[in-house]
């Protein structure tokens, strides 16, 4: 009860009416569904209690058994990164199987501290997945939402990350992180190609093979393509690369065109851009191929990110001796230098809340993950000790944050989670993974 009348007293509780959701991947349909009250953490607050025991299984065999330990694994650090939950594992008191049904003593549960509960069951025929998902109130003993997703077996993470997604829209009006994807750029020996992996880690896809040097990737906002500069045609130039069919398109053609950064509406790129030699904040339509210069100064300008609005730009610039982030309009008017900590400042990268901007700063002689407010305040140096760790990348969430450190020995991918500061590796191996940006 103690937890309970935490819940009261933090005042979490607030309206949301529930509606049905279209899956765009898997075929989904939805149990029938009432309003009801959610808990919404204040910050500072407690997390949701949320239980969470195995799902039931059609069949009680090894390989089942396999299956199954593997959703619950997913699922829980899915709902872990989210960083909403306090996460109860009830599978040696509870079993999932009926769930649907109302064989659930929602007071035992109350009782016991819990706020919510979902449950599963997994169905499998051949090489066909069926995963069946509930989300119950527990205070108000109500079902909160139902799903089924279909797919094949090969398909099992994006599923149970879809499930995961759901729960997390449902106690915050915003869609969880879980289904989205990392890409990065990887040393491979024989030049640096871009792979995408699952948030999580899992399931590298490697997007380039032209042994080459391949940098800076950007996800377009609907994140079906990929901008990045590379050298396979023997000059640094800007490429786009359909993720679906695979067609790889040459957008510059002469001098240096380096970190490009899409617009928050898909139709303008910002890229560095060499003139006589020296790199300026240049804008690229995508539709007409033009280009328009931002930027006009004797300093390198390069590393520009959009604010989510689209009528900002942040970038890095040496015009005052040293690297530092800047700030100006998207036709270059009313700029502003934004950092002063730090005598290195670079690779900057504005949320998608639009409040905070991440970059690196060389602190103690190694490059450190800060972020600073947009109008110069509240500087916040996340990560400390030994190691390089850059490039950070907003998660569309504008909660959690990709980055590139080599505290581990080579070169790994950490996420960083700015509300409760802590920080999980990605990537495993031999490490040689740099230059990370989020999906949208």
């Amino acid at each position: 009860m103690g937890i309970m009348h935490s819940a009261i007293r933090y005042n979490w509780t607030y309206s949301v009416f529930l509606f049905f959701m279209a899956s765009f991947i898997f075929v989904e349909t939805c149990d029938a569904i009432t309003d009801v009250y959610l808990y919404l953490p204040t910050e500072g607050a407690r997390k949701i209690v949320l239980a969470l025991p195995r799902f039931a299984l059609e069949v009680d065999s090894p390989a089942y058994q396999e299956l199954g330990g593997r959703i619950f694994s997913t699922l829980k650090y899915d709902l872990e990164r989210s960083g909403i939950f306090d996460l109860v594992d009830i599978s040696q008191f509870y079993s999932s199987a009926g769930a649907d049904r109302g064989a659930i003593n929602f007071n035992q549960w109350f009782l016991v501290g819990m706020q919510a509960l979902t449950v599963g069951q997994i169905d499998i025929e051949g090489d066909k997945l069926e995963l069946k998902g509930w989300l119950y109130d527990v205070p108000m003993g109500q079902l909160i939402i139902g799903k089924v997703y279909k797919g094949s077996i090969s398909d099992l993470d994006q599923v149970v990350h879809r499930w995961a997604d759901e729960i997390v829209f449902r106690f915050t009006g915003q869609p969880g992180i879980a289904q989205s994807k990392i890409a990065m750029v990887i040393n491979t020996g024989n030049g640096k190609e871009i792979g995408i992996i699952d948030y999580d880690g899992r399931n590298l896809r490697m997007i380039t093979a032209n042994k080459s040097l391949n940098l800076n990737p950007d996800f377009s906002p609907d994140n079906e393509t990929i901008i990045f500069t590379s050298y396979q045609r023997g000059n640094p130039d800007l490429f786009l690369l359909d993720l679906t069919s695979g067609k790889n398109t040459r957008l510059t053609e002469e001098a240096l065109n380096i970190t490009p950064s899409y617009s928050s509406d898909g139709t303008k790129v910002a890229f560095g851009h060499s003139v006589e030699g020296n790199p300026e904040v240049f804008v690229l339509e995508l539709q007409t191929r033009k280009k328009r210069r931002i930027t006009v100064s004797p300093g390198v300008d390069t590393s520009p990110s959009f604010s989510p609005n689209n009528r900002e730009i942040c970038f890095t610039s040496d015009r005052g001796g040293a690297p530092q982030v800047y700030v100006m309009n998207a036709d270059g008017g009313d700029l502003r230098r934004l950092t002063y900590s730090g005598d290195y400042n670079d690779a900057p990268d504005w949320s998608p809340k639009g409040d905070l901007i991440a970059f690196q700063s060389k602190i103690g002689g190694e490059f450190q993950i800060c972020t600073i407010a947009v109008d110069g305040s509240q500087f916040q140096q996340w990560t400390s000790g030994p190691g390089s760790n850059e490039s950070p990348s907003w998660a569309p969430d504008g909660r959690h944050i990709v980055f590139s450190s080599t505290r581990h020995g080579g070169s790994h991918l950490f996420c960083l989670d700015i509300v409760s500061g802590s920080v999980v590796k990605i990537t495993d191996g031999n490490g040689r993974y740099t230059t990370p940006v989020w999906s949208n």
